[in-house]
C-alpha cells in the first residue's frame, strides 16, 4: 500500500511539474510570436546559398513536433538525391539577406493552411501563406475550420498543388479553380534507423533487450495510458513522444525513448508488433511499414484530421471510439494495413517526382533569369 501511495504521489508530482512546463511555454511563445501581420520573407537556415535553390517550409523548426520532422526531412533527402539542391528555410520578417533567395518553395506538409483556434498559432501560421510560384506539399486541411475564403486565393499562382486528405484537396480545388493532387505525407517514405544498431548505443539499452515482432508501440499521451495498461499484460510497451514540445508526462510505459528522430521512431514501428495511437504521424509510420495499426478516435479535431487521411488511403478502418476494441481492430485489418502501406509507398514516390519535376521547372526559369530568386 505505501509502494503504491507513493508512486502515485510521484506520478502526480510530475504531471504537475509538465503542466507548469506547458503554461511556461505558452507564455514564452506569446511574448515571441509576433501578433500583427509583417511582410513575408525567408530567411535560409541552411547558410547561404550561392546559386539558384529550392526552400522547404515546414513549421519543424518552431517546435519540433516528430511529424513535422519527419516530413521536411523525407522532402529535403528526396530533393536532394535527386540532385536538386534545397536548403531547409522558414518565413520571416526580413529579406533573405545575402545570395539570391529560392528559386521556389516547396510549403508544407502538415497543417499549415488551417486556421487554429489558438491565436498565437494563427499569427505563426499566417506567415506560411506565401505569394509566388511555389509548391504545396501535401498539406492537411479542414474546410470546416476554414475562417477566411480569401487566405487561400494566392495558391492559385502556384506550381504544384497537393493534398493529403479529400476534403482539403475540394476546398483548394474550388477556391483556386486548380487541380489538387491527393497525396500520402512524404514521412511515408523515411528511412529506418537499424534497430539491431539502435540497440547497442548508449542510452537505447532498453531497446536492445526488445525482441522483434514481440512489443507495442504507442503514442505518449495521456489518453493512451489506459491502452498501455492493458498492453504490458502481453508484452513490452514503447512510447514514441511525437510532441516533444508538449512535455507529456510518461504513462506507463516500459521502453521511452531518449531521442526525439523519426529515424529512430521509424524503426521501432517497423519491429513492432503493433502501434497504437491518437497521432497522425504515427499512424503514417505505421502505415509506412506495413505494421498492423489502430487508431483511437476521441471524437475532436485530432481524430477527424487522422480519420481523413486514413479515409483517403484506404485504412479508415482501423480508427475506433471504443478503447477496449483497439488491439481487435489492429489484429483484424492487418492484412489491410500491409498492402495499403505498399499502395502509400508508391503514391508518396510518385508524389516526390512531381516535386522534383516541378522543382527543376523552377531552377531552369531561375537560371535562364541569371540567377534571380522566386518572384
Amino acid at each position: 500500500m505505501k509502494a503504491a501511495a507513493a508512486r502515485t504521489a510521484r506520478l502526480a508530482r510530475r504531471q504537475l511539474i509538465a503542466a507548469v512546463q506547458r503554461r511556461r511555454d505558452v507564455a514564452a511563445l506569446r511574448r515571441q510570436v509576433p501578433r500583427p501581420r509583417v511582410p513575408l520573407g525567408v530567411a535560409d537556415r541552411g547558410g547561404v546559398s550561392h546559386g539558384p535553390h529550392i526552400g522547404v517550409v515546414t513549421v519543424a523548426p518552431w517546435h519540433d513536433s516528430l511529424g513535422d520532422v519527419a516530413t521536411e526531412r523525407a522532402t529535403i533527402d528526396h530533393l536532394g538525391g535527386r540532385g536538386v539542391p534545397t536548403r531547409q528555410v522558414l518565413p520571416s520578417a526580413s529579406p533573405a539577406g545575402p545570395g539570391p533567395s529560392p528559386a521556389a518553395l516547396v510549403v508544407g506538409g502538415g497543417d499549415l493552411l488551417t486556421c487554429p483556434s489558438d491565436p498565437v498559432w494563427r499569427s505563426a501560421l499566417d506567415r506560411y501563406c506565401i505569394p509566388g510560384r511555389h509548391l504545396l506539399n501535401a498539406v492537411g486541411l479542414d474546410p470546416d475550420r476554414v475562417l477566411d475564403r480569401d487566405r487561400y486565393a494566392h495558391l492559385a499562382d502556384y506550381r504544384l498543388l497537393s493534398c493529403r486528405d479529400e476534403p482539403g484537396a475540394e476546398f483548394i480545388a474550388e477556391v483556386t479553380g486548380r487541380d489538387v493532387s491527393l497525396v500520402p505525407c512524404p514521412a511515408t517514405l523515411v528511412a529506418p534507423a537499424e534497430f539491431a544498431v539502435l540497440g547497442q548505443l548508449p542510452g537505447y539499452e532498453e531497446v536492445g533487450r526488445l525482441r522483434p515482432g514481440g512489443f507495442a508501440v504507442v503514442h505518449r499521451h495521456p489518453a493512451m495510458e489506459v491502452a498501455v495498461a492493458a498492453l504490458r499484460s502481453q508484452m513490452p510497451v514503447v512510447t514514441v513522444d511525437m510532441q516533444r514540445w508538449r512535455r507529456y508526462p510518461l504513462i506507463g510505459e516500459d521502453v521511452a525513448l531518449p531521442s526525439h528522430d523519426p529515424c529512430v521512431a521509424m524503426a521501432l514501428v517497423a519491429e513492432a508488433a503493433v502501434v497504437v495511437t491518437i497521432s497522425l504521424h504515427l499512424a503514417i509510420f505505421a502505415i509506412g511499414s506495413g505494421t498492423p495499426l489502430a487508431v483511437l478516435d476521441q471524437g475532436d479535431p485530432q481524430g477527424k484530421k487522422v480519420k481523413r487521411y486514413l479515409e483517403r488511403a484506404g485504412a479508415g478502418v482501423v480508427v475506433t471510439h471504443d478503447r477496449r476494441e483497439l488491439f481487435g481492430v489492429a489484429d483484424a485489418h492487418a492484412a489491410l494495413v500491409k498492402d495499403v502501406g505498399a499502395a502509400e509507398r508508391e503514391r508518396a514516390r510518385a508524389h516526390l517526382a512531381a516535386i522534383v519535376s516541378a522543382s527543376r521547372e523552377a531552377l531552369g526559369e531561375a537560371e535562364g533569369a541569371g540567377h534571380g530568386g522566386a518572384p
